[in-house]
């Protein structure tokens, strides 16, 4: 699972430096093989965009819901986005039609 969790987080990570963003709040879904689908997610105190702190926040989500049961699928997403330049829009999480202006 840490392997799956690295390489959709490295992904994320690039995206957002890539795009001159960072996030603040850190998520998961989880499916079982049954199709039950859980999701969690994290607000953390700072934004950020690196790879090691959406992997080590994911992976404490993720603690939860290895109980044994074969999971399907699993995915990591990040909101509470804003634009890594301008410290004083931090405060507020834009709209993707703001990003796109």
């Amino acid at each position: 699972m840490h392997k799956a969790i690295a390489e959709m987080a490295g992904e994320i990570s690039d995206a957002l430096i890539e795009d001159g963003l960072t996030c603040r709040t850190i998520g998961i879904r989880v499916r079982y093989s049954n199709f039950e689908t859980f999701t969690r997610a994290r607000t953390i105190k700072e934004y950020g965009s690196s790879r090691e702190k959406i992997i080590e926040t994911s992976m404490q989500l993720l603690e939860q819901f290895l109980n044994g049961r074969m999971i399907r699928q699993l995915g990591v997403r990040v909101s509470g986005l804003a634009d890594a330049n301008i410290p004083d829009e931090k405060e507020k999480q834009k709209t993707v039609a703001e990003f796109l202006h």
